[in-house]
């Protein structure tokens, strides 16, 4: 498992200036844009693949009540990268 951390250090000549982050604590450029033809379900669905039971268990747990834009979250899992795509060809499940 590769995981990729965002570093949010301070520079010096970040000194004063005010945070830019939107009201989902995500900075303020990123534009979060829907997948097309996700914004007739009532779930935003997410994949999660890692071959460690608890990457899922702790990824429920931490994204457990989590809404966006209304709507919760659908949470998929595959343990491997064949599965994975097994899952995305039939469209989430």
């Amino acid at each position: 498992m590769k995981l990729i951390r965002s570093e949010n250090k301070k520079k010096p000549s970040d000194e004063g200036k005010e945070s830019q982050h939107s009201a989902n604590g995500l900075p303020a450029s990123i534009h979060m844009k829907p997948p097309k033809g996700a914004l007739d379900s009532k779930r935003w669905k997410m994949l999660v693949v890692d071959d460690e039971p608890d990457v899922h268990e702790i990824t429920r747990i931490a994204l457990k009540g989590f809404t966006f834009e209304g709507k919760k979250l659908e949470l998929i899992s595959a343990y491997s990268a064949e599965q994975a795509k097994k899952i995305l060809a039939i469209g989430g499940r």
